[in-house]
């Protein structure tokens, strides 16, 4: 969206556009943009609330796959695909959502077939660290690798989040964490840190404060995940794409409309309520049809030609 004055409260995604069986993943779609915008914004004069609404090729070979970034992410898509399921245990949120992974140029469906979430003790943390400051003379410096295994996982989950890459475990600048609570599953009884008020940590040339508060408790999460190949080539996920989310609309000469201004460069905006073409179109976008993420939104077929739409509500 072009103005910061606006807060997005619904995204939803939807493309109408251009394929028949020959339209390749890079075809580019045309269209016109609403008349009746602020030419400085592109928004409808006047509006408080409103639609952006964009529509795009039908490329699911750009769409769907999710982007495995983290190691974790890999090694639970990796884990998956070879044993059919896999369990993964996190203090945090999964790893991934539900959709479409690729792994050794095979597309997968992951799905989430359990979670479960487990109260463990913890404790209350503070951790800092600044470039260039050093522990005081007076202070009691432990190295990390001289810790137990609880406390090393305390640190890692306190420096650096879960998955993370090794070169990306520790900050560059500074580190400041108030009062996070850090689980010791078995209850901390041969901890170093736990033991007194305020220690520093020397780990990979830093010198971490560290300061233990009171007792707490946080959520151990298990998710199962299962993997279940849909296509082998790029040809095939797009094939199984039309098959699993394309919608047929047939619409209205106001829904037409609406359909095909979407196909502007920069899409177009509409005042809230929703103008009956849109309307129009929008009532015909099933939820159980949405696609996964990261695409979100809609396939739509409309004449044989396929798009992507998408739909972001506004206000001020």
């Amino acid at each position: 969206m072009p103005s910061t004055r606006r807060a997005f409260v619904v995204a939803a995604a939807a493309g109408l556009g251009g394929c028949t069986s020959v339209l390749s993943d890079d075809a580019a779609s045309e269209g016109s943009p609403v008349d009746g915008t602020d030419p400085g914004t592109g928004t409808p004069d006047d509006c408080t609330a409103g639609y952006y609404v964009d529509r795009y090729p039908f490329t699911p070979v750009e769409d769907l796959p999710a982007t495995l970034d983290r190691a974790v992410e890999r090694e639970v898509v990796a884990a998956a695909v070879a044993d059919g399921e896999t369990t993964y245990e996190t203090y945090g949120q999964e790893p991934l959502d539900e959709g479409v992974v690729a792994h050794e140029d095979t597309y997968y469906w992951l799905s989430i077939t359990a979670a479960s979430a487990t109260e463990v003790p913890a404790y209350l943390f503070d951790c800092s660290w600044e470039y260039g400051r050093e522990a005081p003379a007076d202070a009691t410096v432990i190295a990390y690798a001289d810790l137990p295994e609880s406390d090393r996982e305390a640190m890692q989950l306190l420096v650096a989040p879960e998955g993370s890459e090794e070169g990306e475990r520790h900050p560059s600048e500074s580190l400041t964490i108030r009062e996070r609570p850090v689980p010791y599953p078995e209850g901390g009884d041969d901890s170093e840190l736990l033991a007194r008020d305020t220690v520093w940590v020397r780990w990979n040339d830093r010198e971490y404060r560290v300061s233990t508060g009171e007792r707490t408790s946080t959520e151990r999460h298990t998710y199962r995940y299962a993997a279940e190949q849909v296509a082998d080539d790029d040809a095939g996920l797009r094939a199984w794409a039309g098959e699993e989310f394309v919608v047929d609309l047939s619409l209205s000469e106001a829904a037409r409309d609406a359909y095909e201004r979407a196909g502007g460069e920069a899409g177009y905006e509409a005042c809230e309520p929703a103008p009956d073409g849109l309307d129009a179109l929008l009532d015909q976008l099933p939820e159980d049809a949405r696609l996964p993420g990261p695409a979100d939104g809609w396939y739509v077929r409309v004449d044989g030609e396929r798009s992507r739409l998408t739909v972001m509500q506004w206000v001020e």
